[in-house]
Parts: C-alpha cells; sequence; structure tokens
C-alpha cells in the first residue's frame, strides 16, 4: 500500500514539476497612473517589462540562462 502511495506522489510531483517548467509567465502584474501604464511579466526564463506612455513604448525583456 505504501509502494503505491509513494508512486502516486511521485507522478503527481512530476506532471507538476513539468507544467511549472513549461508556463512561459509565472506571475503578470499590471498598473496604469496619469496616462502611462506598465505591464510586468515574471517566469522562470524571462522577465518582461512593458511601458506604454506618452513618450512612447518601450518593451524590454531579460532572459535568464544558465551560465
Amino acid at each position: 500500500m505504501d509502494a503505491k502511495i509513494a508512486i502516486l506522489l511521485s507522478v503527481i510531483a512530476c506532471v507538476l514539476n513539468i507544467i511549472g517548467l513549461a508556463i512561459p509567465y509565472w506571475l503578470e502584474f499590471s498598473h496604469s497612473e496619469a496616462g502611462a501604464s506598465v505591464n510586468y511579466i515574471y517566469g522562470l526564463w524571462s522577465q518582461c517589462l512593458d511601458l506604454d506612455g506618452p513618450e512612447g513604448r518601450v518593451h524590454k525583456c531579460i532572459v535568464n540562462a544558465m551560465e
């Protein structure tokens, strides 16, 4: 019985691990104020910032690469 529970928990952990690695963005946050809007996107592999204001639009991404 204990072996079956261990196998089931291992399969569940493996599936959750694959989902966590496959999802590009874990957190997305938007904020608007005084005619400007900022959109932050965070994930395991990259972090992005979109800034849309009266002077134009800026899109900047940082890729988290293992060195």
